[in-house]
């Protein structure tokens, strides 16, 4: 009832009137509630639904907790620590006692600085930052370098495939001036022999009669590593005569030495293209393919090494090493 009479007269002088009922409320978070209408009970202010103002109510809730006193009930809870436990914290805080004042003792014995132990560590610290900022260059430079790789590699790639195209262009040049030219192998060699005769006799075995005014140049190569006589390489002024040549000596597949009049032999004699040195390794290359049965059939016609892996099968001209990869 003393809080309703301090109240009163606020209220009173707010109405105009001293009749102004005012109900407290036994609780401590309500408010006050005068002629109907509910007034927080920190600041007065009129409230439309809650029983504190929401202003007060943050004021309250920020209230520092650590201003709070102690109840009665957490000092209990406080002084039921474990005596074992408290033991053992002190043993191990007196250790660490005794080992700081140990160290406090060995030190100067050491003859230790603490001078001389920071400007050493300044001094590593000055070395390490040297070294990290060499280690910054280096990683810079290795960058550099492996771009630098790159565009080198890239480059080498393109002057790999246009030094492939060069060499492919050149061995078909030198094909091309090979086109009058055939190489005879199989024929036993003599001493103080014509090579230009040993070409007319051939021909003639083939039933072809030509004279020495139709061959531009003859001459037998060197023997063989295996010890065989050298073929006899002969180039002809037309080249429709060459090819008469070849093409007669397809003919007649069982020619040999005893229809040139050597009647001591009889070995097989050979009459084909003469081939530059890259298309005779590129046909030993693909006849290794046709010994591992990978294609079928090989020849050599046109100036190019050509292969087939099978009747009906397109044909495939070898150009390069490269171009066999087709038949793994």
């Amino acid at each position: 009832m003393a809080s309703t009479m301090n109240i009163k007269p606020w209220f009173a002088n707010l109405q105009g009137s001293g009749r102004t009922r005012v109900d407290l409320f036994s609780h401590p978070k309500r408010g006050i509630k005068v002629q109907g209408r509910i007034y927080c009970r920190i600041c007065l202010e009129p409230l439309n639904k809650t029983w504190i103002c929401p202003a007060c109510d943050t004021a309250k809730k920020n209230f520092p907790h650590s201003e709070r006193p102690v109840t009665p009930s957490e000092a209990s809870a406080a002084s039921s620590l474990n005596d074992e436990s408290v033991r053992k914290l002190w043993e191990v805080l007196k250790e660490l006692a005794e080992e700081v004042r140990l160290m406090k003792v060995r030190l100067p014995e050491s003859g230790c600085d603490f001078k001389d132990i920071k400007s050493t560590l300044d001094k590593q610290a000055e070395l390490s930052f040297e070294n990290s900022e060499r280690l910054k260059k280096l990683e810079n430079l290795l960058e550099t370098q492996n771009k630098q790789i790159e565009l080198l590699s890239s480059e080498n790639c393109t002057l790999k495939k246009k030094v492939s195209a060069l060499e492919v262009r050149v061995n078909t040049s030198e094909q091309r001036l090979l086109r009058n030219t055939i190489e005879i192998r199989g024929i036993p060699s003599k001493q103080e022999e014509v090579p230009a005769a040993v070409v007319v006799s051939v021909c003639a075995g083939l039933g072809l009669k030509i004279s020495s005014d139709d061959l531009d140049h003859v001459e037998r190569l060197g023997p063989r590593r295996d010890g065989a006589p050298g073929a006899v390489v002969a180039r002809f002024v037309r080249q429709s005569l060459r090819d008469e040549v070849v093409r007669q000596r397809r003919i007649k597949r069982d020619f040999s030495t005893r229809h040139l009049g050597y009647p001591d032999s009889d070995s097989r004699v050979y009459v084909g293209d003469a081939m530059t040195a890259t298309n005779r390794h590129l046909y030993w290359l693909a006849r290794q393919k046709r010994s591992a049965d990978k294609v079928k059939y090989v020849w050599f016609s046109g100036g190019r090494v050509k292969c087939r892996r099978g009747d009906g099968l397109p044909v495939v001209v070898i150009n390069s090493p490269e171009d066999l990869d087709v038949f793994p």
